[in-house]
């Protein structure tokens, strides 16, 4: 999904937000069935797992939301320019190098809600906005090689490129 917020245009340049404004625009645009804006109740609040089975860790879950479908959205960051796309570039190797100065964020989508495993690669994805590129899976600029990698013994954080450009989770 291409997101062009404050002035509306779909193609239209990308225009920095706080968290809160961010979500109120993208709470707009989908089905909505539930908006958890400043409390838990919409995003999976235990430890989520990498795809080889480790625990990973545990994500804010402030400004989230669930559709109709009942796919959960979580806001992680809106660290513009920040360490969390620094980090998404050095360590994870999920975004282009190119793309780190022009990052405004990620956001994680657990596509079965709070419902288990709450697992990197299998039911939780990572995407990255990206100033007049969009919406962009982690793991756009490379999953196949390196830390990066999406296969079963990694953290599972870039798979989200790998499962919508392969069309299929057979890791």
């Amino acid at each position: 999904m291409r997101i062009g917020w404050k002035t509306g245009n779909p193609n239209g340049d990308f225009s920095f937000m706080q968290e809160d404004e961010f979500f109120d625009y993208f709470s707009q645009q989908v089905n909505l069935a539930k908006l958890c804006k400043n409390n838990t109740g919409c995003f999976y609040s235990g430890a989520y797992k990498q795809l080889s089975g480790a625990t990973h860790g545990y994500y804010d879950n402030k400004n989230s939301l669930v559709t109709s479908d009942g796919i959960a959205y979580n806001w992680v960051s809106s660290n513009y320019k920040g360490p969390i796309c620094q980090t998404a570039y050095t360590e994870q190797q999920a975004m282009a190098e190119s793309d780190v100065e022009n990052c405004l964020g990620r956001f994680l989508v657990d596509v079965n809600g709070n419902k288990g495993p709450n697992r990197f690669g299998y039911d939780t994805f990572f995407f990255v906005v990206i100033d007049k590129k969009g919406v962009l899976p982690y793991g756009y600029a490379g999953y196949n090689n390196g830390p990066g990698a999406c296969n079963i013994k990694s953290l599972g954080v870039n798979c989200a490129a790998r499962v919508l450009y392969e069309g299929k989770i057979d890791y």
